[in-house]
């Protein structure tokens, strides 16, 4: 009896409360994987937004990729590899924002979702590889869990762009402080991607934009996180308790056959 009354005890105290014992299962939809280290140039292009007011550049690029999830799905947490470039310097970026386009006859179309993924997106090393440059293409792996979700119907063709905001400025050689970022090649899709790409360089994307198709595909992955109903304190208790009650009376039955004999 001392037993559950113990049981009780520790179990009110923690009456109304969720404990986080709920799993977080990933489930892949669409994978592009990077083909890092790639030997020569580029292994990445260019996908940037410019913060520095101070005649910064702007959305001066974008990169866009084409994707089609065969049996559909809800994409609410992505990968992708990208990297710094000419130089292969890291620098602050404040955060990604992550856009989904409907197809327009083999580009990118209307806005269907954008979501901003704020911070670094978990930038983790990869390594250095030749691509652009005399130092090559400083790669980094990079995740994020959307806010809103993108609802993929089946076998419908889509387009995704990945674009940092982070501020950078030339010093007095003329090199970038730090280098520009890029989304990495990948494999496993069509083989080409989209770049808007400000032919001036000078921050007015709207009126000095040209589109290039290229023969590359670019590295991401597409899943969605199942998170199953979380395990209430009420639930725990009345399991604890039905087991201590249990236990309790197996325990008198023993000891009355015990005094029988």
């Amino acid at each position: 009896m001392n037993r559950v009354i113990l049981i009780f005890s520790i179990v009110t105290i923690g009456l109304g409360w969720t404990f986080p014992l709920q799993a977080q299962v990933i489930l892949p939809l669409y994978d592009q994987p990077s083909d890092f280290p790639v030997a020569g140039d580029p292994g990445v292009w260019a996908s940037q937004n410019d913060t520095n007011t101070m005649g910064g550049f702007g959305n001066f690029a974008t990169a866009y990729d084409n994707f089609s999830i065969a049996g559909g799905g809800q994409v609410n947490y992505l990968t992708w590899q990208g990297g710094y470039f000419l130089p292969a310097v890291q620098g602050p970026i404040d955060k990604f924002t992550v856009t989904f386009y409907d197809d327009a006859g083999g580009e990118p179309g209307s806005v269907l979702l954008s979501n901003m993924v704020i911070g670094t997106a978990m930038e983790t090393l990869v390594g250095v590889e030749p691509g652009t440059g005399d130092d090559g293409n400083l790669v980094y792996n990079y995740s994020g869990i959307l806010q809103t979700s993108f609802i993929a119907d089946p076998g419908t063709t889509y387009w995704l762009s990945i674009v940092p905001d982070l501020y950078f400025e030339q010093d007095e050689m003329a090199a970038f402080i730090p280098g520009i970022w890029g989304w990495h090649t990948g494999t496993g899709g069509d083989g080409g991607l989209i770049q808007d790409f400000d032919d001036d360089f000078n921050g007015s994307i709207d009126t000095a934009t040209e589109r290039f198709a290229e023969p590359f595909d670019l590295a991401f992955s597409l899943n969605q996180i199942l998170i199953p109903e979380p395990v209430s304190a009420m639930a725990w208790f009345v399991a604890m308790m039905v087991g201590a009650a249990f236990h309790n009376r197996r325990s008198r039955r023993n000891s009355g056959r015990l005094e029988a004999v």
